[in-house]
Protein backbone atom coordinates (compact mmCIF):
# COMPACT_ATOMS: atom_id res chain seq x y z
CA UNK A 1 0.00 0.00 0.00
CA UNK A 2 1.21 3.71 -0.90
CA UNK A 3 -0.32 6.35 0.89
CA UNK A 4 -0.15 9.62 -1.26
CA UNK A 5 -1.36 12.67 0.45
CA UNK A 6 -0.34 16.67 0.11
CA UNK A 7 0.40 16.25 4.50
CA UNK A 8 4.35 15.95 5.06
CA UNK A 9 4.65 13.25 7.08
CA UNK A 10 7.43 10.35 7.59
CA UNK A 11 6.47 6.83 6.74
CA UNK A 12 6.91 5.63 10.13
CA UNK A 13 3.76 7.88 11.33
CA UNK A 14 1.99 6.39 8.43
CA UNK A 15 2.78 3.18 9.26
CA UNK A 16 1.74 3.83 13.03
CA UNK A 17 -1.56 5.29 11.91
CA UNK A 18 -2.02 2.73 9.57
CA UNK A 19 -1.50 0.22 12.22
CA UNK A 20 -4.31 1.70 14.47
CA UNK A 21 -6.60 1.63 11.70
CA UNK A 22 -6.28 -1.92 11.33
CA UNK A 23 -6.35 -3.22 14.82
CA UNK A 24 -9.14 -0.73 15.70
CA UNK A 25 -11.22 -2.41 12.25
CA UNK A 26 -10.29 -5.77 12.90
CA UNK A 27 -9.52 -6.23 17.07
CA UNK A 28 -8.84 -10.04 16.37
CA UNK A 29 -6.74 -9.80 13.76
CA UNK A 30 -3.87 -12.20 13.87
CA UNK A 31 -0.81 -10.27 14.79
CA UNK A 32 1.99 -11.51 13.14
CA UNK A 33 0.05 -10.58 9.68
CA UNK A 34 -1.12 -7.21 11.07
CA UNK A 35 3.22 -6.93 11.13
CA UNK A 36 3.44 -8.13 7.67
CA UNK A 37 0.54 -5.95 6.19
CA UNK A 38 1.89 -2.87 8.01
CA UNK A 39 5.60 -3.32 6.58
CA UNK A 40 4.32 -3.23 3.32
CA UNK A 41 3.29 0.50 3.72
CA UNK A 42 4.99 3.08 2.13
CA UNK A 43 3.94 7.04 1.98
CA UNK A 44 4.74 9.80 -0.56
CA UNK A 45 4.12 13.29 0.22
CA UNK A 46 2.64 15.06 -2.96
CA UNK A 47 0.77 17.74 -4.63
CA UNK A 48 -2.72 16.79 -6.19
CA UNK A 49 -1.63 18.43 -9.87
CA UNK A 50 2.23 18.02 -9.86
CA UNK A 51 3.52 15.82 -12.83
CA UNK A 52 6.36 15.72 -10.91
CA UNK A 53 4.91 14.27 -7.94
CA UNK A 54 3.33 11.97 -10.09
CA UNK A 55 6.38 10.66 -11.44
CA UNK A 56 7.94 9.64 -7.98
CA UNK A 57 4.56 7.76 -6.99
CA UNK A 58 5.27 6.14 -10.71
CA UNK A 59 8.95 4.95 -9.63
CA UNK A 60 7.86 3.94 -6.39
CA UNK A 61 5.41 1.80 -7.72
CA UNK A 62 7.44 0.41 -10.11
CA UNK A 63 10.23 -0.66 -7.37
CA UNK A 64 7.84 -2.05 -5.16
CA UNK A 65 6.13 -4.56 -7.93
CA UNK A 66 9.65 -5.61 -8.47
CA UNK A 67 10.20 -6.00 -4.54
CA UNK A 68 6.64 -7.66 -4.33
CA UNK A 69 5.80 -9.19 -7.23
CA UNK A 70 2.44 -7.48 -7.50
CA UNK A 71 2.20 -8.08 -11.37
CA UNK A 72 1.95 -4.55 -11.88
CA UNK A 73 -1.65 -4.54 -10.50
CA UNK A 74 -2.59 -1.16 -8.69
CA UNK A 75 -5.99 0.35 -6.92
CA UNK A 76 -6.20 3.79 -6.42
CA UNK A 77 -8.45 4.53 -3.97
CA UNK A 78 -9.25 8.00 -4.15
CA UNK A 79 -10.90 9.64 -0.84
CA UNK A 80 -10.63 13.32 -1.58
CA UNK A 81 -12.98 16.45 -1.36
CA UNK A 82 -14.50 15.95 -5.12
CA UNK A 83 -12.72 19.53 -6.56
CA UNK A 84 -9.15 17.19 -6.01
CA UNK A 85 -10.57 14.79 -7.92
CA UNK A 86 -9.78 16.42 -11.84
CA UNK A 87 -6.42 16.63 -10.97
CA UNK A 88 -5.95 13.42 -8.99
CA UNK A 89 -7.05 11.52 -12.08
CA UNK A 90 -5.52 13.55 -14.72
CA UNK A 91 -1.87 12.97 -13.29
CA UNK A 92 -2.73 9.34 -12.49
CA UNK A 93 -3.19 9.52 -16.47
CA UNK A 94 -0.43 11.63 -17.24
CA UNK A 95 2.18 9.69 -15.40
CA UNK A 96 1.02 6.50 -17.23
CA UNK A 97 -0.13 4.88 -13.79
CA UNK A 98 -3.42 4.04 -15.22
CA UNK A 99 -1.96 1.88 -18.53
CA UNK A 100 -3.34 -1.44 -18.21
CA UNK A 101 -1.56 -4.32 -20.81
CA UNK A 102 1.91 -3.61 -20.16
CA UNK A 103 2.72 -4.97 -17.20
CA UNK A 104 0.31 -7.01 -17.84
CA UNK A 105 -1.23 -6.33 -14.01
CA UNK A 106 -4.62 -4.72 -13.78
CA UNK A 107 -5.19 -1.09 -12.58
CA UNK A 108 -8.18 0.41 -11.07
CA UNK A 109 -9.49 3.44 -9.90
CA UNK A 110 -12.29 3.98 -6.77
CA UNK A 111 -13.70 7.19 -6.33
CA UNK A 112 -15.55 7.99 -3.18
CA UNK A 113 -19.02 9.66 -2.98
CA UNK A 114 -19.53 12.47 -3.52
CA UNK A 115 -19.05 12.11 -7.31
CA UNK A 116 -19.09 15.87 -8.18
CA UNK A 117 -21.86 17.56 -5.99
CA UNK A 118 -23.92 18.55 -9.17
CA UNK A 119 -24.96 17.41 -12.20
CA UNK A 120 -22.20 19.45 -14.28
CA UNK A 121 -19.43 18.66 -12.52
CA UNK A 122 -20.07 14.94 -12.52
CA UNK A 123 -20.68 15.32 -16.39
CA UNK A 124 -17.26 17.10 -16.43
CA UNK A 125 -15.55 14.65 -14.18
CA UNK A 126 -17.06 11.57 -16.26
CA UNK A 127 -15.35 13.41 -18.91
CA UNK A 128 -12.31 13.56 -17.21
CA UNK A 129 -12.31 9.46 -16.75
CA UNK A 130 -13.28 8.88 -20.01
CA UNK A 131 -10.54 10.56 -21.91
CA UNK A 132 -8.23 8.56 -19.76
CA UNK A 133 -9.54 4.94 -18.50
CA UNK A 134 -11.78 2.39 -19.38
CA UNK A 135 -14.94 1.61 -17.85
CA UNK A 136 -14.03 -1.77 -16.18
CA UNK A 137 -11.06 0.39 -14.52
CA UNK A 138 -13.70 2.23 -12.46
CA UNK A 139 -15.73 2.16 -9.31
CA UNK A 140 -17.91 4.35 -7.26
CA UNK A 141 -17.92 3.66 -3.68
CA UNK A 142 -21.15 5.01 -2.37
CA UNK A 143 -20.33 3.72 1.09
CA UNK A 144 -17.89 6.26 3.48
CA UNK A 145 -16.47 4.71 6.50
Amino acid sequence: MIGYSRTDIEGAEFRKNAEKAVKKAHPKADPAEVKEFISRCYYLSGKYDSAEDYAKLKKTAEQLEKKYSTGGSLIFHIATPPEAYENILKGIAAAGLGNEGKTGGFKRIVIEKPFGRNLSESLKLNSVIDGSFSEKQIYLSLIHI
